[in-house]
């Protein structure tokens, strides 16, 4: 009686290979979870190549050579890793920048303020908060995209590259000032209103200027945080509101 022949051993590359798959299973599940948890992140953030990691991985070492599995190992490896930071970037703009004007939001303005507050202590260098509050043709209670859009790109045009410019509310924005004090401060509102004065803008179906109100606080070290600051200018820009409305109340009433 003759032996049965003994099937061959497997190969080493299929070995190998078969290493891979089990070794890189759990970061196919890792992926797969990664991708239920943030797929509305991912795909803003534009790295939707990283949902596919899974696939290529689980799927790829089946048809490939030993050394080209380890090449495509570190190629996965290094686009998920560009993934990740990719995503962390994003969540780092949707903390800290305002979705519909592109701006910083208060978040931003109080990192902001930490990052200069030490450099305006050290030289002694001037800083002020000023604050914009919208109001334009077609009432208070027209603020809208279009106004609010209209008015980040006045400020940004007034504004220099060193100044933080924020939006703070609804209507309402807040400029970080360096080596400005508050003459500095009101001379840039003055700016401010006159470009958002003579410019027109699309509100609702209609053509309006856009009218600004502005406050200045000047910082010295009687302010400790920027909330103080911020509240500072806010108040000037309560009294100028008052002030703006009776002279607009008293010139109506004349005009009737």
């Amino acid at each position: 009686m003759t032996d049965s022949p003994t099937p061959p051993a497997p190969t080493r590359p299929s070995a190998i290979r078969a290493h891979w798959a089990d070794a890189l299973l759990p970061l196919g599940v890792v992926a797969l979870v990664v991708s239920a948890l943030f797929a509305n992140e991912l795909a803003m953030a534009g790295v939707g190549l990283a949902l596919v990691v899974a696939q290529g991985v689980l799927l790829g070492y089946a048809s490939h050579s030993a050394n080209e599995a380890i090449a495509e190992a570190e190629l996965w490896r290094e686009r998920a890793d560009e993934a990740r930071r990719e995503l962390l970037r994003f969540r780092q703009r949707a903390v800290h920048e305002d979705h519909e004007t592109g701006l910083g939001n208060l978040r931003q303005l109080e990192l902001d303020w930490v990052k200069g507050i030490a450099r305006f202590r050290r030289h002694a260098e001037p800083c002020c908060m000023v604050v914009f509050e919208i109001r334009h043709t077609l009432g208070r209670e027209a603020i809208d995209f279009e106004s609010v859009t209209g008015v980040a790109g006045v400020l940004l045009r007034v504004a220099r590259a060193e100044d933080s410019v924020c939006r703070v509310g609804e209507g309402r924005f807040a400029i970080l000032l360096s080596g400005a004090d508050s003459l500095g401060g009101s001379r840039f509102i003055q700016r401010a209103r006159v470009r958002a004065n003579t410019e027109l803008f699309q509100l609702g179906g209609s053509m309006a200027f856009l009218e600004l109100l502005g406050g200045v606080a000047e910082w010295d070290d009687s302010y400790e945080d920027m909330p103080g600051l911020l509240q500072a200018a806010e108040a000037d820009l309560g009294a100028y509101t008052a002030d703006y409305t009776r002279q607009v109340g008293e010139f109506q009433a004349k005009a009737i």
